[in-house]
């Protein structure tokens, strides 16, 4: 057990200051298998350089507080495979405003875009479970394969909504193989779609949309990638060069991330049409060096 003390002194009246107690139980049922159980409180205060002036924010808030408990179990099986089962579950106390571009969150100004609103939640909870696969032997090629079931939500005016990133299923599998000099390594991604806010195609201008009523009502397609990584080492009297390739969204799979709207604007109303759907990772080759001396 474990507790962990904070202090900011950069407000403008007084200081803050946390305790963070923590606590990590681990039983041995022998040398292969393992039982954990985990209990925290955690607190995030901003940074000094994370005052947020780009969205109309002069001051700092109170540090975000989270109660994690997490409960594990890791097993080695006979077969040389190391099993792993992980359920989680975060309570968070909200107390700063964050701000998000609710239809296309991939652009490179999001400060000053159409769309960015700000989300006041006053509370959050993210929950889950994992289950891992890996080799557990020097065998070539090491490989792995995880599977995760998850779910973030904000509460915001009484209601529950999911936050844009959640994605309640993902799958992430790989493999390495690691020859004298030369390391190749493959990995993919797959999870179901993010959540997606999107507009009716009718909005009178006599009526107000609340943002609550639109904000993650929808999903984007199923989100999946595969990557590619070949390096080589190459050693010196003092220094270290190591030079790659890597190939990332080799299929070059279109993978939804946000949308983009046309407006007609009519007599008394607003006709919206889906003017574009924002991919992001497309296929991408990346050359490079790493020089370590």
């Amino acid at each position: 057990m474990v507790v962990r003390f904070d202090l900011q002194t950069y407000l403008r009246r007084g200081s803050q200051r946390q305790f963070s107690p923590r606590f990590s139980l681990l039983y041995e049922f022998d040398e292969l298998r393992k039982l954990r159980v985990s209990l925290g409180r955690f607190y995030q205060p901003q940074g000094i350089h994370e005052l947020q002036i780009s969205d109309n924010i002069g001051r700092f808030f109170k540090p975000q507080r989270s109660d994690h408990v997490i409960l594990s179990y890791q097993d080695t099986v006979r077969t040389q495979i190391e099993f792993k089962v992980e359920i989680f579950y975060k309570r968070i106390k909200i107390t700063k405003p964050r701000f998000e571009n609710i239809f296309n969150p991939f652009v490179v100004l999001p400060e000053i875009a159409q769309d960015r609103i700000r989300i006041d939640a006053d509370r959050a909870y993210a929950k889950g479970v994992e289950i891992a696969l890996a080799n557990a032997t020097d065998a070539q090629p090491y490989w792995w394969i995880n599977y995760a079931y998850a779910k973030v939500e904000d509460s915001v005016a009484g209601h529950w909504i999911p936050r844009r990133w959640d994605q309640r299923h993902t799958v992430n599998a790989g493999m390495n193989w690691q020859f004298t000099r030369w390391n190749l390594s493959t990995a993919a991604a797959w999870h179901s779609g993010w959540a997606a806010s999107r507009l009716p195609p009718l909005l009178p201008l006599d009526e107000e949309v609340s943002v609550n009523q639109i904000r993650s009502n929808g999903r984007y397609r199923n989100f999946g990638t595969i990557n590619l990584r070949l390096s080589r080492d190459y050693e010196f009297s003092q220094s270290q060069l190591t030079t790659f390739l890597e190939i990332t969204n080799i299929v070059n799979r279109t993978n939804e991330g946000g949308v983009d709207y046309e407006v007609e604007d009519e007599t008394d109303e607003l006709i919206l049409l889906e003017r574009d759907v924002e991919p992001v990772i497309p296929l991408t080759t990346s050359i490079g060096l790493i020089w370590r001396f």
